[in-house]
């Protein structure tokens, strides 16, 4: 029983909170997938054609934060960036030719965000806003239709939270326009 009695109070030392979830200079580097892809619909245009297929590859993106301020006000302000990549493409037939067609699209952010300091040590909530480029590449094999551009430099807000299951080890969700209307994944403080 003693020995149960230690390992329970060595497993509890583990999962406790000795810190707040967004001190300054904590650094955090996260790995997403979006949910609710904007513009993953357009390969329905090709599915009347005969040995249709398409492919959805992301988003996925990484991000990366660092604490950069004491309390102000009710929170804590953090800087960084994020780079998020989403390729989708078709096959089908279409008078006895095989064509596929692919676009593709990478989206580099900085950003801030503004940490909202709650009681719950294991919540981080926070919004923000960005300032994006981003790359949209199209090409087709029955055309000579290639081209790649990339936008004037655009802004993005978001919103998210992240939950954190030990002093280090946190999963997020994130609200906002950018390649996804949702971002979830997982977060490594350091």
């Amino acid at each position: 029983m003693k020995k149960i009695m230690i390992f329970v109070c060595l497993l509890v030392s583990q999962l406790t909170f000795s810190q707040t979830t967004f001190s300054k200079g904590d650094q955090f580097a996260s790995v997403s997938y979006g949910l609710g892809a904007i513009g993953v619909n357009w390969t329905d245009l090709y599915s009347s054609y005969s040995n249709y297929s398409s492919f959805t590859f992301g988003p996925v993106g990484v991000y990366y934060e660092k604490a950069i301020t004491d309390k102000i006000g009710i929170g804590k302000i953090g800087i960084g960036g994020s780079m998020n990549y989403l390729r989708n493409s078709t096959s089908y037939d279409f008078l006895s030719s095989s064509n596929t067609v692919s676009i593709s699209q990478l989206a580099v952010a900085l950003r801030g965000a503004y940490h909202f300091e709650l009681k719950n040590k294991k919540l981080d909530p926070y919004a923000g806003i960005g300032l994006v480029f981003s790359h949209f590449s199209y090409k087709s094999s029955i055309s000579n239709a290639n081209f790649s551009f990339g936008s004037p430099l655009g802004t993005q807000a978001f919103v998210g939270s992240r939950y954190f299951f030990t002093d280090n080890i946190a999963a997020f969700a994130e609200l906002g326009y950018g390649l996804a209307y949702l971002n979830i994944g997982a977060t490594y403080k350091f």
